[in-house]
């Protein structure tokens, strides 16, 4: 299964996920944020439908610089999207994945 979601986060240009959002909007629960975490890991656009709060997210990519190595990090972190009632367009090259 890992090999699967591996080949689909690397073939999609943009990822969407139906799941559940930690409550720390960093990661995804489940088998479907491992597909998520695939996806970030290529840079490649997320978003993720939230199903408890049934809210749109976007991944948003950022970067700090790690105090104790002085050593620049990447992480990412969803936040909230889109206009209320309204979700994203798909394109071409999308995948979709999710409960």
């Amino acid at each position: 299964m890992l090999q699967r979601n591996y080949q689909i986060a690397k073939k999609a240009h943009t990822l969407f996920a139906f799941g559940i959002l930690e409550k720390d909007a960093k990661r995804v629960k489940g088998g479907t944020g491992w597909t998520v975490q695939l996806a970030l890991d290529r840079g490649k656009e997320v978003y993720l439908f939230d199903i408890p709060s049934q809210t749109w997210y976007r991944s948003e990519h950022h970067y700090y610089v790690n105090d104790d190595s002085a050593t620049l990090v990447a992480g990412s972190k969803f936040l909230p999207w889109g206009i209320q009632g309204k979700g994203p367009t798909l394109h071409q090259s999308s995948a979709v994945v999710g409960s």
